[in-house]
């Protein structure tokens, strides 16, 4: 009985994740890439020259990865440790 439950979960589970693969989800407009910018700039030293709705505005197509790279590349990370 408790392998039956566990072959029906199972079973379940993979269909559910076989109808998750194919959902497909469009690349945000340019709202949603300013949101997207917003958060992923939080930690980041940008110029005060940075608009991010301008950046938002210059890149239709980017996904939210692409938008999380693009500020890794312009910001990269500030290390506090030194080697002597």
């Amino acid at each position: 009985m408790y392998a039956v439950y566990i072959h029906e979960l199972c079973v379940r589970v993979t269909n559910a994740v076989c109808w998750l693969d194919q959902v497909s989800v469009d690349v945000p407009d340019q709202k949603g890439r300013l949101e997207i910018l917003k958060v992923h700039a939080r930690n980041k030293k940008l110029g005060d020259d940075v608009d991010l709705s301008e950046v938002a505005a210059r890149v239709p197509g980017f996904t939210g990865a692409d938008l999380a790279n693009l500020l890794n590349e312009v910001s990269p990370p500030q290390y506090t440790c030194c080697f002597a």
